[in-house]
């Protein structure tokens, strides 16, 4: 699609009032949501800070974050990874932070796993198998033995003897210089393709975080329903609103009590407005028509006040792009 001034794209993203989203898969729906959050940002002016978006899953929230990530920020690894790395130097019986660092591994291509962009069907299967062996270590928190006493328990192994050995290397690397960890950290978890990736990133880094001092708060915020819990936003967005999806639970278990608090909790962090998003059609998603990827809405959706609502339907924007 050529490059067009916000306003320009489609006359639904600049509707003044509420709006909802409902398209099928690969139609465009992030990006529609990303241009309709800039248009707010950009042309009207709105403070970032008065925005929140809610996703049902982190995949669905690092999708988002990359929509809106600035072009001189594309790339970034993920600043958990590096908070997660100096919680577990902290504490070795963290296992969510350990967790963290195993996964970042695992990708980084230090164990010759392929990646999760993978197309063939013996690397798919190849990488099944290392990440379904990796996730046996989790068995043994269960006798209170932490995520990384299982690994170094495990024995035999070549892979697990290869991802003991970059643990090992991460952890030496804490009693020396701050280059020996530098260096043993890049090597591990490689989280820049080049020097000259690393530069721009260090420099953008810093530069947000001399605007954070500055009192910069000029940031779209997308997080899950759960982390959403006490804050507030002018504007909110909550996606994935399909039955199967969310609730992924069924009545009358507690399960289902849980998912409608999130819920509520979610629709309650609106201020003046609220969108609630789901998708029509979805490919590989849980349908209720045979031989179709029809979706039904979410229930939570069909118990909301008509009279206080308005549904609206948007194009597929890959279609809409074609003509």
């Amino acid at each position: 699609m050529e490059e067009k001034p916000i306003t320009d794209i489609d006359p639904a993203l600049i509707f003044p009032g509420p709006i909802a989203l409902v398209a099928g898969p690969g139609s465009g729906k992030t990006s529609r949501l990303a241009l309709r959050i800039k248009h707010l940002v950009v042309e009207r002016k709105v403070d970032p800070a008065t925005i929140a978006v809610i996703t049902f899953t982190r995949e669905a929230a690092r999708n988002m974050k990359q929509r809106l990530t600035p072009p001189a920020k594309a790339g970034m690894p993920d600043v958990t990874l590096f908070k997660a790395l100096r919680t577990w130097l902290g504490d070795r019986s963290d296992n969510v932070a350990f967790r963290e660092l195993l996964v970042s591994v695992c990708d980084s291509g230090a164990l010759d796993i392929p990646t999760s962009m993978a197309k063939k069907t013996e690397n798919k299967q190849a990488r099944e198998k290392a990440l379904e062996k990796i996730s046996q270590l989790w068995t043994a928190t269960f006798n209170s033995v932490s995520l990384y006493e299982s690994l170094k328990a495990a024995k035999g192994d070549s892979l697990l003897s290869k991802l003991n050995t970059i643990v090992d290397e991460l952890e030496q690397a804490t009693s020396g210089t701050p280059t020996d960890l530098a260096k043993h950290t890049f090597i591990a978890l490689k989280p820049w393709s080049s020097a000259d990736r690393m530069l721009k990133v260090l420099a953008t880094l810093l530069s947000d975080y001399q605007q954070s001092q500055d009192g910069d708060s000029r940031v779209v915020r997308i997080m899950t329903m759960r982390n959403s819990k006490g804050l507030e936003a002018r504007t909110v967005f909550v996606v994935g609103l399909d039955e199967g999806v969310f609730p992924s639970s069924v009545q009358g278990t507690s399960e289902f009590e849980e998912e409608a608090r999130l819920f509520y909790v979610s629709m309650m962090r609106a201020k003046e407005s609220l969108h609630l998003f789901h998708a029509r059609t979805r490919s590989g998603g849980r349908t209720f028509k045979a031989d179709s990827f029809a979706l039904r809405k979410s229930v939570f959706l069909t118990g909301l006040p008509a009279d206080h609502c308005e549904e609206k339907y948007h194009k597929s924007l890959s279609k809409t792009a074609a003509k």
